[in-house]
């Protein structure tokens, strides 16, 4: 616990810096597919959910990937820098947050692959368990 207080303000300045406009990205994107009708106000029905309710269908799917896939992968470069921050606040180091982040950055695509590998597994896991407890 000292390790993560010891670098707070490093830690939520890259949080707040990578997640902020990821959020509202996805924001905008879920919002735009919306069916026109009610982009003005959203109501929940728990009978009638809004997602997948007409024509607009494909775009409402897409924006669910895209959001799913933009938050998992800036999930993990910020999981990964903070592990990087606080790793080095462990080894007695004062390696700067710009530091800590160019190291992700160098590692970014096998970061991302990983991630991109990892969720495919845990959702191919889920599929497969779902199905083997349908049919059992």
């Amino acid at each position: 616990m000292l390790l993560y207080r010891a670098r707070f303000g490093p830690l939520i300045k890259v949080t707040l810096v990578v997640t902020l406009p990821i959020s509202v990205l996805t924001m905008f994107v879920l919002l735009s597919a919306l069916p026109d009708e009610e982009a003005g106000s959203i109501s929940f029905n728990l009978f009638s959910p809004f997602f997948f309710s007409g024509s607009d269908s494909a775009a409402q799917l897409g924006a669910i990937v895209v959001t799913f896939i933009l938050s998992t992968l800036s999930t993990a470069f910020v999981t990964a820098v903070a592990t990087r921050i606080v790793a080095d606040v462990y080894v007695g180091g004062q390696e700067a947050t710009g530091t800590a982040v160019r190291a992700v950055l160098r590692r970014f695509f096998p970061l991302m692959g990983l991630t991109i590998t990892t969720s495919l597994a845990v959702a191919f896991l889920c599929f497969a368990g779902y199905f083997l407890a349908a049919f059992w």
